[in-house]
């Protein structure tokens, strides 16, 4: 897997002054063709809280839904906006008018054509703040949506916004059936309302999920798998038993799942670089988390070293709050005295906020991500050497969200997809209004420079922007930022075409074969 040239080429998409026109390129010569059909086997660490595109954030619901909806560009594997819905678009030279021309014929999977007008429906649903989408702040920049005719689309914003063409890549960006949503009372976390590759025959939660492939999609010879079969299987030790047995034929592995393959003649291990990061939230509306002090002092009290030689054996770096994979919008967080673990300095801290004794606290956990629930142990004895003690609440995945959704928490231990460019990290997470920030966090100064920074077209200024939008959050400490994480993909033999993404969805799956 490449490392980390994509980054470049996502930076060119983000900040264009204008692009006139782009259409899926055209091959040049007929690819083998891969053995088609076949049932592929995974095996999920977890299950989907829900599928319903606009409103599930766990990433366990992605991977689901992620192949059941079409949006109207889709990221390739090196994180570049690319054809999807849209055969091509145009961007006006102010950066306000985007213009996206649909492919015609494309079918849901109730058989209707997708139109137009879908796309406007996807959209203004998602902007309604009934819907609850966690998308929302991605698109409040719409001001107005035009459909001239069935194919086109025009999106008038209130100002230019550079993140929204990649925007539209989202997976939470799925267009939906307009009459599936209205017979399911608005809830599509039951049921698909998509036009994606793989079509949705079963969902038994906690047991499995089945996809088929669905015979109208637009890319002829797409998907090549008949079925798609999703096994829940919690233990990593039980996945990683299934694979060398050949129940299973791929899964998702931790760094310590890592360790076990190593040498394996059968199993193949692909990994590469992510764009999550692991963090420590703190609800800064919830005492004592509401004393700036506080957070500052847990800041000190944590060893992010520690967490990276324990929890992901070393398989990891430091980041902030743009992933450090995203190399061109990360800060160099390597001098920042936040990073330095300083026990004196928290306890000085603590004295000064009222509390040199402590105190006690909770910390949220998913209970079937290891990583988060070993990342909360490692702080748990971290914070106890200035007196807090933290007990720590492992959490089933829909208990756990909801938790998240409601900021029913003290402190959380989590995973956050920092996205592909830094209008997600910043203004997505930490702005007053952004979709995901789930922590009562506000400062008037980040919403500046979240507002201000996507409107303008050049990058060096756009950086200036979003690095001290950085180093404002990491000193107002809302979240400590844990970890930039590698990803582990494990597959038997005969599993063809797989590529990992750095988003860590399974999108390849479309283009997966199984060898006969």
């Amino acid at each position: 897997m490449p490392k980390v040239h994509w980054v470049l080429l996502v930076i060119a998409v983000l900040f264009v002054g204008l692009v006139s026109s782009t259409r899926a390129p055209e091959s040049t010569a007929a690819p083998a063709l891969p053995p088609r059909g076949g049932e592929l086997i995974v095996g999920k660490d977890q299950e989907a809280p829900g599928l319903d595109p606009a409103k599930n954030p766990a990433s366990a619901a992605i991977r689901i839904f992620d192949l059941l909806y079409s949006r109207l560009t889709r990221l390739d594997n090196e994180m570049r906006p690319r054809p999807d819905l849209a055969e091509r678009w145009r961007i006006s030279p102010n950066g306000k008018i985007y213009t996206f021309w649909l492919r015609k014929g494309v079918k849901f999977h109730n058989g209707r054509e997708l139109t137009s007008e879908d796309v406007k429906y996807t959209y203004e649903r998602i902007i309604n703040p009934e819907t609850g989408s966690i998308a929302r702040s991605f698109f409040a920049v719409i001001d107005k949506i035009d459909t001239p005719d069935k194919y086109t689309v025009i999106f008038l914003l209130k100002d230019p916004f550079a993140p929204f063409l990649v925007n539209t890549a989202s997976a939470w960006a799925g267009v939906v059936a307009r009459e599936v949503v209205e017979q399911n009372r608005g809830d599509l976390n039951k049921v698909a309302a998509g036009s994606g590759p793989f079509k949705l025959e079963e969902w038994s939660p906690e047991n499995r999920t089945v996809l088929v492939r669905n015979p109208d999609y637009y890319i002829p010879g797409q998907p090549v798998l008949d079925k798609v079969t999703f096994l829940i299987m919690r233990e990593e030790s039980a996945r990683i038993a299934a694979l060398r047995t050949g129940r299973i034929h791929f899964t998702v592995l931790t760094a310590a799942g890592l360790d076990t393959l190593k040498g394996s003649s059968i199993i193949k291990v692909v990994s590469g670089p992510t764009l999550s990061y692991g963090y420590l939230g703190m609800n800064v509306a919830r005492e004592p988390f509401n004393q700036l002090k506080v957070r500052q002092a847990v800041n000190y009290a944590v060893d992010r070293k520690e967490i990276i030689d324990t929890v992901y054996r070393g398989h990891a770096k430091v980041t902030g709050p743009v992933p450090s994979a995203l190399t061109e919008w990360a800060i160099d967080v390597s001098d920042n005295p936040f990073y330095k673990t300083d026990i004196n300095k928290a306890k000085q801290l603590m004295a000064e906020a009222g509390v040199p004794n402590g105190f006690k606290t909770t910390i949220m956990a998913m209970a079937t991500i290891p990583a988060q629930v070993e990342s909360a142990q490692v702080i748990q004895s971290q914070l106890k050497k200035i007196g807090i003690e933290a007990e720590i609440q492992p959490l089933e995945v829909g208990v756990y969200v909801d938790n998240w959704r409601r900021k029913a928490m003290l402190m959380m231990v989590g995973g956050n997809n920092g996205g592909t460019n830094p209008d997600r990290a910043v203004a997505f997470f930490f702005s007053t209004r952004g979709s995901a920030n789930v922590w009562n966090f506000s400062d008037e100064r980040i919403d500046e420079l979240a507002a201000r920074a996507p409107t303008l077209t050049s990058r060096v200024a756009a950086k200036q922007l979003y690095d001290e939008a950085q180093r404002r959050i990491i000193e107002l400490a809302p979240n400590l930022f844990l970890a930039n994480p590698n990803d582990f993909i494990a597959y038997r033999p005969g599993v063809l075409g797989y590529k990992p993404m750095p988003d860590q969805t399974f999108q390849y799956l479309m283009e997966t074969s199984l060898a006969r």
